[in-house]
């Protein structure tokens, strides 16, 4: 076992790969006689040896245990060829998934200084709340946020937040803030719903096509209730936040929006 755990470590120093025919070779030459020759004669010489002890008065389990080994060794040896495999393989995205995925996200929304304000717009994507943070310190006299957003991932709602209130920022609402939207709008230190904008609150749901692990909306709702109830929003409102289903929106008129203490001022 010692001496397989030697085999793959060389290949992880041995088989760097390159896109050169060489290095395909090379790779593939190294699979077969470390993974194929080699193993296989590692592998007789290891049951032989277990028989010879059991025919020398041995007991039987050593065989048994041989074989479990072998057995273990077989699928790691058949992982690590796999492994080499696929390095000798061409790339076609030249970018790391990480780094494309992050790109994909920063085309759905916008975030920029105009003024004493940073203006937000489209999807709240993962990444804006860093954003949003490294240009609170580039601009430290921005005093309040626009957001225009039909909602998003409500972690990073909430990620923005946190730093709307650590920053004392206003938020003003232009044109539809909704959903997601709308957890980081009540946190602002004052809050402004721009002429003819509107608030959009309805059920959280899950956009994906798999289940996904510990995801819990009515939990989701009861924390993000609790958030709007300390900044001041009344129960009554409170009540008829997520009554409205997740393919539905309920938008309150600004005179529901005052009463309730969801828009602090006026334009």
């Amino acid at each position: 076992m010692a001496l397989r755990i030697i085999v793959f470590v060389a290949q992880d120093i041995l088989t760097k790969p390159d896109a050169s025919n060489e290095s395909i070779w090379r790779v593939m030459g190294l699979v077969f006689i470390f993974h194929g020759v080699f193993f296989v004669w590692q592998s007789v010489g290891v049951l032989r040896s277990a028989h010879d002890f059991y025919d020398a008065g041995g007991q039987r389990h050593v065989i048994w245990g041989a074989k479990l080994i072998l057995g273990f060794s077989a699928f790691w040896v058949f992982a690590y060829s796999i492994e080499a495999w696929q390095m000798t393989r061409d790339n076609d995205n030249p970018l790391p998934t990480a780094q494309a995925e992050r790109a994909a996200r920063a085309v759905k929304y916008s975030l920029a200084v105009d003024g004493n304000a940073v203006v937000l717009r489209g999807s709240i994507e993962l990444g804006v709340t860093d954003r949003l943070r490294d240009l609170l310190e580039s601009y430290p006299d921005v005093t309040e946020i626009y957001l225009t957003s039909q909602g998003g991932h409500i972690y990073e709602a909430r990620g923005i937040a946190t730093v709307i209130q650590q920053a004392g920022l206003s938020t003003v609402a232009v044109q539809n803030c909704s959903s997601a939207c709308t957890t980081v709008f009540i946190a602002g230190r004052s809050r402004l719903l721009a002429g003819g904008a509107k608030l959009g609150f309805h059920q959280y749901r899950i956009d994906a096509d798999y289940a996904v692990l510990g995801a819990d909306t009515a939990r989701a709702q009861d924390r993000d209730r609790a958030f709007f109830q300390a900044a001041g929003v009344a129960d009554w409102f409170l009540d008829q936040m997520y009554q409205t289903a997740a393919d539905g929106m309920w938008y309150p008129n600004v005179t529901e929006l005052i009463a309730a203490g969801v828009v602090t001022e006026t334009p």
